[in-house]
């Protein structure tokens, strides 16, 4: 009898751990300057950047303020605008930070070599008892003289575990912390081709 109530508890925690794992296909907001050059890889994330070797000619970055694209439901939803606003400067200074080591992110005007980058958090979910945040990013990167698109991507994600933090914003800052290393990685990879 006591296995069967241990079984039947497993199971009833293992369905809950798993309600609305599940992440949707991220929503076009209208964030991004052109929509029609990204490709999917997943279900949850679409990207595009250029054949060949053009990221090369980029060295110096302008990382604009990441903004929010929130619909009304998330937001009220979420409902603290200080606290999403401070997520959003989380998020801008983590991207800094990531590219800075190794490139000049300016907030000078444009220039030859200059590339502006813009991101938008367009779904954000609070960490739950049994579910771990979410955020959907809309990014891209364009010639900050000539306002072409360079590279886009549109992605909604989640951490793999939750992280047990306090705060109901820990999984989304990992899953931002994660996104930006992500994102500096892809760059190296495309300007070194």
């Amino acid at each position: 009898m006591r296995t069967k109530m241990l079984l039947c508890l497993g199971l009833v925690g293992a369905c809950l751990a798993t309600c609305g794992c599940e992440l949707e296909k991220p929503e076009t907001v209208g964030f991004l300057s052109d929509y029609s050059h990204l490709r999917p890889e997943t279900d949850t994330r679409s990207r595009y950047f250029p054949p060949g070797d053009r990221l090369a000619n980029y060295s110096r970055f302008i990382v604009e303020p990441v903004a929010l694209y929130l619909d009304d439901k998330t937001k009220a939803e979420l409902g603290d605008d200080a606290e999403l606003e401070g997520l959003a400067r989380y998020m801008h200074e983590t991207l800094v930070k990531t590219l800075e080591p190794r490139y000049p992110v300016t907030r000078v005007t444009p220039g030859p070599g200059t590339a502006r980058l813009r991101v938008a958090l367009t779904h954000l979910k609070k960490d739950r008892f049994l579910t771990p945040g979410i955020v959907a990013i809309e990014a891209e990167l364009l010639d900050s003289q000539t306002g072409e698109q360079l590279m886009a991507i549109r992605e909604i994600q989640r951490p793999r575990t939750r992280s047990g933090g306090l705060s109901e914003w820990d999984d989304a800052k990992r899953v931002m912390d994660d996104w930006a290393r992500r994102f500096y990685a892809e760059l190296e990879e495309h300007r070194t081709r």
